[in-house]
């Protein structure tokens, strides 16, 4: 889990937050309809990535 913090300028400024599921049957639909939501409310990007499969959930 980390997070980082890029500005290119003071236009431009991105935080990027990695988070890892612990439960060991993954992501749900609903909580991750939830996460979708959230992101969309606040005009972030947001993906979910497994063994190197990057997915983008708003888009599925």
């Amino acid at each position: 889990m980390g997070s980082r913090l890029h500005q290119n300028n003071v236009a431009s400024l991105r935080l990027e937050k990695e988070v890892t599921i612990q439960n060991r049957d993954g992501l749900h639909a609903r909580p991750a309809a939830l996460l979708v939501k959230l992101a969309r409310r606040h005009h972030v990007d947001l993906w979910v990535e497994r063994d190197g499969e990057r997915a983008y959930p708003g888009k599925m």
